[in-house]
């Protein structure tokens, strides 16, 4: 649709309120339907989400109240970022707020190396913050293509890789990266790597931070794992055959087999 509109429903309850974030009247009918993209909607932490258009316009929405009705659009307040949000639709924002770019290089020149490049911005300005953080790849994560952030795997879906700073008491954030044997967390200050997780299967992606409960959730193999975050302790294991992710203090575990749902919030899954 030409407007953009997101649906809240309380974890706990399954109570639904509505929102319509932004409504694009300065961009054309056929830009909005029959461009490469459709809008790419993101979590920007709080009641803000990012709107990034396919033509590079980027607005900021807060919703100052939710609808109870779905006939109702809520009171939304729009910021237009008046720049082009960088890295493409490759750009991310953590739970946390912080926005972020994430992607596998790729060349068709033999002699290249592929590497994870990750960078923080500055929402106002567009621009990166600090010095980016270049991670060579294994040889089995870079058979796979440039857009790290698209995976197939539906049980590995909400690639929110970012580990925020305040939980790891410094001014820098880390990043959780795949790996050969699963998956590791590097310091983006330091390029130090904080911890590494086997996976028993190799290379896992698409992992997931909740920064409320410093977990990392992954699905491999037709299972939910869930990780500290700060230490790489794995710290649960449960069958899952649908998206896994988290937000905030709240992770998710679906199943297309069964059309069941499951909540982990403070105690573990089961």
């Amino acid at each position: 649709q030409s407007s953009v509109n997101v649906i809240r429903v309380d974890a706990e309850t399954g109570e639904e309120r509505w929102a319509m974030l932004h409504y694009p009247q300065d961009l054309s009918y056929e830009d909005i339907q029959w461009g490469p993209t459709p809008p790419t909607v993101t979590a920007a932490g709080g009641d803000r989400f990012l709107i990034l258009y396919d033509t590079g316009d980027a607005f900021l929405a807060t919703v100052d109240e939710w609808a109870q009705d779905h006939t109702s659009t809520g009171d939304v307040t729009v910021e237009d970022l008046e720049h082009e949000m960088p890295c493409e639709y490759r750009m991310q924002r953590s739970s946390s707020g912080d926005p972020y770019c994430l992607l596998l290089t790729s060349s068709p020149e033999p002699e290249h190396s592929p590497q994870f490049r990750a960078s923080l911005f500055d929402r106002d300005s567009g621009e990166p913050t600090g010095q980016a953080l270049a991670v060579d790849a294994a040889p089995s994560i870079a058979e796979t293509d440039e857009y790290y952030g698209y995976v197939d795997d539906p049980t590995a879906v909400g690639n929110d890789a970012l580990i925020p700073s305040a939980a790891l008491q410094g001014d820098r954030p880390a990043i959780v990266l795949p790996a050969e044997a699963g998956l590791t967390a590097v310091e983006m200050e330091t390029q130090e790597s904080l911890w590494s997780w086997d996976s028993g299967t190799g290379a896992a992606v698409g992992a997931h931070v909740v920064p409320d409960v410093l977990e990392v959730v992954v699905g491999v193999d037709d299972r939910a794992v869930g990780i500290d975050a700060l230490t790489g302790n794995e710290l649960w294991d449960e069958p899952a055959h649908g998206p896994v992710f988290g937000v905030d203090d709240v992770i998710t575990i679906t199943d297309f087999m069964t059309g069941t749902t499951r909540v982990r919030t403070t105690h573990p899954v089961g």
